[in-house]
């Protein structure tokens, strides 16, 4: 593709092109007239003609190439953009938050020593999370239903490690079967939703999530107290990221908007998804 430097040198080797071709045309024409022992007029007219048919030929050649020059780059930004993306999806996998997994093995080692008899579903829920983000999120796209399970055995663990001190709530209404969605593209805003919203030092928080599916649309809200100290709750890299995921993977098929009304940090995002056959 033509480069913004050679533009110029470009357009001045056309328009000497443009020139020189009707002098050489008509040497030429002389040469081949004399051969064939006949005469030739060149008027301005057929001048104007020639000059016109060549203008003509180069501007389709011209087209033709610059054309071909943004097909071809374009191919190339999407195959970059679709390596980002699976490096930014291996990041994720790689880094399974390591406080939420401390948090857990230390709420799972209380229950052992209490002898608790919630230990053995601790350890299952977490299996099935490391499970899923190891080995389920290899591939591009994901059945919704796991992705939903994901969350609600990442919710159960943080209700047992917040206790009474926090108000969590998750409920999904209609039927995910059938449809897919990018991997861990909803986990950020709800490990977000937690970090910020139920802390030791601030009493009556909460995290309240709602996912309702319907058609092809999946509507996600998610809710969460606001510390007085964090009245902006400034979005950090990870939320930067899933808006560029959401971007690249959904385009004009998603909306996001994040308001705080209130002292209440809310996300509310919606999807266009996929079906896929079983």
């Amino acid at each position: 593709m033509l480069s913004r430097r050679k533009y110029g040198r470009y357009l001045l080797a056309l328009l000497l092109t443009l020139l020189a071709y009707a002098p050489v045309a008509k040497v030429l024409a002389v040469i081949l007239a004399s051969r064939a022992h006949g005469m030739i007029v060149l008027s301005s007219s057929s001048y104007v003609a020639n000059v016109g048919g060549l203008a003509f030929v180069i501007l389709i050649s011209t087209i033709i190439k610059l054309s071909t020059g943004w097909f071809l780059q374009q191919r190339k930004i999407e195959q970059l953009e679709s390596q980002q993306l699976r490096s930014e999806l291996t990041a994720l996998r790689n880094q399974l938050n390591p406080h939420f997994l401390f948090n857990t093995l230390n709420t799972l080692y209380a229950l052992t020593l209490t002898h608790s008899q919630t230990a053995p579903e601790v350890i299952l829920k977490l299996s099935h999370i490391m499970r899923y983000v190891v080995y389920e999120c290899e591939r591009e796209w994901v059945p919704l239903s796991k992705e939903i399970k994901y969350i609600e055995d990442f919710v159960d663990l943080q209700k047992l490690r917040c206790g009474n001190r926090a108000h969590i709530e998750l409920s999904v209404e209609g039927s995910p079967h059938h449809l897919q969605i990018a991997p861990l593209i909803l986990i950020t805003f709800v490990e977000n939703a937690f970090k910020h919203g139920v802390k030791n030092e601030y009493k009556r928080t909460f995290v309240t999530i709602h996912l309702s599916v319907q058609d092809q649309t999946l509507a996600f809200c998610i809710r969460n107290s606001l510390p007085p100290s964090d009245p902006t709750h400034q979005p950090g890299i990870g939320l930067r990221n899933v808006r560029q995921r959401l971007n690249l993977l959904y385009g004009a098929g998603h909306s996001l908007a994040i308001t705080t009304p209130a002292s209440v940090y809310q996300v509310q995002l919606t999807l266009q998804l996929a079906s896929h056959e079983n």
